[in-house]
């Protein structure tokens, strides 16, 4: 899905930087994909990539053995930290309404 115009915060590729496990991330996406591997020194090089890319290299790495099971609760707690770190875009969330 993509989302543009005025609901382009949406995206997990828009700019919106949070901290997880000791990394600052600017997206969800280069969260997401930094997730995919247990390799710090792979997570950081992730974090210091644009989301395009981030999805690119994140094709590459050795996936983590649980990857398949833990894929959404990573997904899941990216885009609440995305909120909570970000409280311009929060608002905007709940100004969306339903």
């Amino acid at each position: 899905m993509e989302f543009r115009g005025e609901y382009n915060f949406l995206s997990n590729m828009y700019p919106s930087p949070f901290d997880m496990k000791g990394i600052t991330f600017p997206s969800v996406e280069n969260c997401f994909q930094a997730m995919k591997t247990l390799n710090k020194l792979e997570r950081v090089h992730i974090a210091n990539l644009s989301a395009v890319e981030a999805k690119k290299f994140g094709r590459k790495v050795k996936l983590r053995e649980d990857w398949d099971e833990i894929k959404l609760i990573v997904m899941y707690h990216a885009v609440k930290r995305k909120f909570l770190s970000n409280p311009d875009l929060a608002h905007k969330l709940i100004n969306t309404g339903d």
